[in-house]
């Protein structure tokens, strides 16, 4: 075995030894992924919990990663995104569009909110309107588009993919009552948008990070259409952890072809910037395994990112 945790050694037995078509050994010695095997959810002893939210893990002190990564997800972009002309594209905006609204305040971006479920953007559209500097879409974005149903309870769901299922006669299943979910490929999305580049992705949506990114991944040419693209990882179903460990570590591969890793934690939330505009940031392109965490990286050491 090459230098990698004791943790990272149990996990790809047990996952091997249950029958996974990937051997794992190799995301073990990849510098981009072996902290991924590191921060999946397990017991003292490797065991797998498969049902695990990743939004309740906790630091070394005790708190909630997710929660010490909140403004986080925030720092630092001042030098990353044009000054007074940036855009913003926001997936999983929920209820409340959070997010999008501490990046408008800070740095005057145009944010283009996306949230599919229809309940979660009746509530959006309430709150943002009339107000300048946001556009709320009524869809979400996958790797094709397509219609799915919820069929699942919403409280605390998002953009939940885990509790949606695709639907082959919309017009039926809004007769039975269901909330339907508007989905667009993402090359469609933009062109919906009318959006030639985008400043900031930021997604926050439940599960649909995964299938985004890779499509985002797919082609170099559409994955440097965005600067910036930083996401929030979620639970997996059942025993998802099989296809998700290799499918998160086939995107940090592809995405760092174009772009370069500024800081995050697997499974809870990181930031990637485009290669081009990384040049003059000393920090960027950290691996993970040498990394700091939280607040490793500062803003006072990066130029001013040039418009594109």
């Amino acid at each position: 075995w090459p230098v990698v945790s004791w943790a990272s050694r149990v996990v790809v037995s047990r996952l091997s030894s249950r029958g996974s078509a990937l051997s794992l050994s190799h995301i073990a010695m990849d510098p981009l992924c072996a902290d991924v095997l590191e921060h999946l959810p397990t017991t003292p002893d490797g065991q797998l919990h498969p049902h695990h939210y990743f939004t309740k893990r906790r630091n070394a002190a005790g708190a909630l990663l997710w929660d010490a990564l909140v403004n986080e997800r925030f720092n630092g972009l001042g030098s990353l995104l044009p000054e007074g002309n940036c855009t913003m594209l926001y997936v999983g905006a929920n209820v409340d569009g959070f997010d999008g609204r501490v990046v408008r305040k800070r740095h005057r971006c145009f944010v283009h909110m996306l949230e599919p479920v229809p309940s979660f953007y009746a509530l959006l559209a309430r709150r943002f309107h009339r107000e300048p500097g946001f556009a709320l879409h009524n869809f979400g974005v996958g790797n094709r588009s397509t219609t799915m149903q919820l069929t699942g309870r919403t409280a605390g769901q998002g953009t939940s993919y885990q509790s949606a299922v695709a639907v082959s006669d919309p017009k039926d299943a809004q007769r039975r009552g269901s909330q339907l979910l508007r989905i667009l490929a993402l090359e469609e999305t933009l062109r919906t948008l009318q959006l030639r580049r985008v400043d900031l992705l930021h997604l926050n949506c439940e599960g649909c990070e995964y299938e985004l990114l890779s499509s985002l991944t797919a082609r170099s040419a559409l994955a440097q259409r965005f600067g910036v693209v930083q996401f929030g990882t979620h639970n997996y179903p059942g025993d998802g952890v099989r296809t998700i460990v290799p499918q998160y570590c086939a995107i940090r591969r592809a995405l760092s072809r174009t772009h370069a890793l500024q800081w995050g934690t697997p499974f809870v939330w990181e930031r990637w910037t485009r290669r081009r505009e990384c040049l003059a940031a000393s920090d960027c392109g950290t691996s993970p395994s040498r990394r700091a965490g939280p607040g490793a990286h500062s803003s006072r050491t990066r130029s001013k990112a040039a418009t594109h």
